[in-house]
């Protein structure tokens, strides 16, 4: 994976341009067969198992497999690299898995119609496994690792689409000899027998593209030498095609056409899964020497280490059982009395005589204060609460942070943006700014933030105040009250006296 791939058919006009390497020479001979050799098929990881492809098909279709260029192993690795040889190993895995007789999708034999292929499934099935086979998060995820897949050529479209459908196409496995961790790249020689052999078929589907045709007549110019054992070459695999069944010919041309298409595409350049190792070496700043290189591996297994970990960790409870069932039962006790539907008394949800909407109440009952020590939110949210709030407040001189609160609170009941801006220029004026008369205690990066919004320098102040411009402030008050005053207030006398005089109801 990490080889140079200098030979690319790239140029820096973006057009279209023959590779120097594996440029054929012509054939002494006149057998086509023995013009070139034929490749052999060994798969990046011999442990895989490959059940969906009988051993039959394998062997016809290898003599119609494209040879491959090795290139030369650079001595000069990256940590990108890496990864990414090992996240075509884990796809590679993954597909394995998904093509298991048993575990994996379960093929079925189609009719051998235009439409049908004899190995084939539908997106649905493949996005059904992966989601119940491999620890996603959210569903979306399983559509993103699908793609992956059809990017980098393991699942391949019978509609010839690149964007993964769920609910509108079929798929195929690739053929293992066209799977990226193969080793190499496939020449222009190989290329030009594809085109030859697709202007050969009757088929619509194969018709040349007018890009494709511009490539043929370039190539036509730098094979001129060898041009008529192409031609023979092209005629010998189109034979070759024909004695092989219609399932299994119909399934490898939908395969050999999305592996030209992923190395060949209507954009001249480096296949995605290559992308990054076009550049060359001096613009990279992530290399290293092969001793270096060690101590980046080492890294990477300590980050895969610490992976593992965090998933074990998630999995495990920080709470005992028991003491998670006594706080949920806690609150429900707590909730209860005060709950609309189940309180019958006093309830106007329930009663059929409206004054009870009109009661004011003035002295809370038992459960009200339970419910008030229970959380700050339920403290506030109660009116009768936040006036004794209120009034512990002003007996410690402290009121500041609550009206605060209360004022930001209040801004979102506002009916334009005008009256938005200018309630938060009050509010700004009486608690933000530096001297004003309810000034609050917060720290001075949260102060100078709030400042240059209401008070640029270099700039007019401003005519629309953003309706975020106190959530940090509000927050960090919210935070003091929570952590001093309403702990206070809970051990308060006025709290105990309540406890002790309120009526249970």
């Amino acid at each position: 994976m990490a080889s140079s791939l200098s030979g690319l058919n790239t140029s820096p006009s973006g057009k279209f341009t023959p590779t120097q390497i594996g440029r054929h020479k012509p054939s002494n001979s006149n057998s086509i067969t023995q013009s070139a050799s034929q490749p052999t098929l060994v798969l990046s990881n011999p442990e895989l198992n490959m059940d969906i492809f009988d051993s039959k098909y394998l062997a016809e279709t290898q003599k119609l497999i494209p040879e491959m260029d090795i290139l030369g192993q650079s001595k000069i690795r990256d940590t990108w690299s890496a990864i990414k040889q090992k996240r075509m190993e884990m796809l590679e895995t993954v597909l394995a898995k998904i093509s298991h007789p048993v575990l994996g999708i379960q093929q079925k034999k189609k009719m051998l119609s235009i439409s049908k292929y004899t190995m084939s499934f539908a997106g649905s099935d493949i996005f059904d496994w992966l989601v119940a086979n491999c620890r996603f998060l959210v569903k979306e995820e399983a559509l993103k690792f699908a793609q992956e897949l059809m990017d980098c050529g393991y699942l391949i479209s019978t509609e010839h689409v690149e964007k993964f459908d769920a609910y509108a196409s079929q798929y195929v496995i690739q053929h293992p000899a066209f799977w990226p961790t193969r080793g190499g790249l496939p020449n222009d020689y190989d290329y030009t027998v594809n085109l030859l052999k697709r202007g050969l078929r009757n088929n619509i589907r194969d018709i040349l593209k007018f890009y494709e045709e511009e490539r043929l007549d370039i190539l036509r110019k730098s094979y001129h030498t060898v041009w008529y054992e192409m031609e023979g070459k092209a005629l010998f695999e189109l034979k070759h095609e024909k004695g092989m069944k219609a399932g299994d010919r119909r399934m490898f041309r939908v395969q050999e056409a999305a592996f030209w298409r992923l190395h060949r595409s209507a954009t001249p350049g480096v296949p995605k899964m290559f992308s990054d190792e076009s550049k060359d070496a001096e613009h990279k700043t992530d290399r290293y020497t092969e001793t270096e290189y060690c101590a980046k591996k080492e890294q990477l297994k300590f980050l895969e280490r610490k992976l593992e970990q965090l998933q074990v960790s998630v999995t495990q409870n920080r709470l005992k059982i028991s003491e998670t069932c006594k706080s949920i039962v806690h609150r429900c006790n707590i909730f209860k009395a005060v709950d609309a539907m189940l309180s019958a008394c006093s309830n106007p949800w329930i009663q059929d005589d409206p004054l009870l909407w009109d009661v004011v109440r003035t002295t809370p009952r038992r459960c009200d204060v339970v419910l008030w020590c229970y959380s700050l939110e339920n403290l506030l949210n109660d009116p009768l609460g936040l006036k004794y709030f209120n009034d512990f407040l002003a007996k410690e001189f402290s009121q500041e942070n609550l009206h605060f609160y209360l004022k930001c609170r209040g801004m979102g009941e506002a009916a334009s943006n005008k009256e938005f801006s200018d309630r938060a220029i009050l509010t700004y004026l009486q608690f933000i700014k530096v001297g004003s008369p309810n000034e609050l205690n917060i720290n001075s990066n949260t102060r100078l933030a709030i400042s240059a919004i209401f008070e640029p320098k270099d700039s007019p102040p401003p005519t629309k105040i953003p309706f975020d411009c106190f959530d940090d402030a509000c927050e960090h008050v919210f935070a003091l009250m929570a952590k001093d005053s309403y702990s206070r207030f809970c051990n308060s006398d006025t709290i105990q006296a309540l406890l002790e005089n309120s009526p249970v109801i």
